[in-house]
């Protein structure tokens, strides 16, 4: 028994009619488009079209993300500044200054009125309610 010779033409092509690989060489057979295509690696129409419909998908969630950031970046636009927060931790500091005094004061008039003692003289020098007061000039 002799073995068939075994090339590149015998495999590609199919045996017609139990003849030899000899005899089949002389009728070759014919491979549509989409065949070699798709032995290339090439993507077929329905490939392709659910390619384009991820890609859109995609855009469409870009989009979203990138109007999300232009209205983040003018909210964060607004925010205060440095210059801004340091003047208002003034502000705050000074109304600090105001609420202590404010008690301080109404305890004492509220003791001087019950015991009649402790009225302050009219020459007695305050501390200033100022948040531009020299920390030595608080403590005089």
């Amino acid at each position: 028994m002799e073995l068939p010779e075994y090339g590149p033409d015998s495999i590609a092509q199919p045996l017609v009619d139990g003849a030899s690989p000899a005899n089949n060489a002389s009728a070759p057979r014919e491979v549509s488009a989409s065949t070699i295509g798709r032995m290339m690696g090439l993507a077929t129409v329905a490939e392709l079209r659910l390619l384009e419909g991820k890609i859109d998908l995609l855009t469409s969630k870009l989009t979203a993300i990138t109007v999300k950031l232009d209205k983040l970046q003018s909210t964060t636009a607004n925010f205060p500044s440095g210059s801004d927060l340091e003047r208002i931790d003034i502000q705050i500091g000074s109304l600090k200054n105001l609420i202590k005094e404010a008690i301080t004061g109404t305890i004492n008039a509220g003791q001087g009125a019950v015991s009649g003692a402790h009225q302050s003289a009219p020459d007695a020098k305050k501390p200033k309610a100022s948040v531009f007061v020299k920390p030595e000039e608080a403590q005089k």
